[in-house]
């Protein structure tokens, strides 16, 4: 019983560290750059293969 109980206080304290990580405003904008540019990208690709 006490093995269960610390192997959940340890994934909690684990699973909280990443919940902050989730919550970076520079981590959050980086992404979202990255994702943009990613989407003109592909549009961009699409674009030249309709020209073709």
């Amino acid at each position: 019983m006490n093995r269960i109980i610390l192997i959940m206080a340890l994934l909690l304290c684990t699973g909280l560290s990443k919940i902050r990580a989730q919550n970076d405003p520079v981590l959050a904008s980086m992404i979202l750059q990255y994702t943009e540019k990613a989407e003109k990208e592909l549009q961009n690709q699409k674009n030249v293969m309709l020209m073709q």
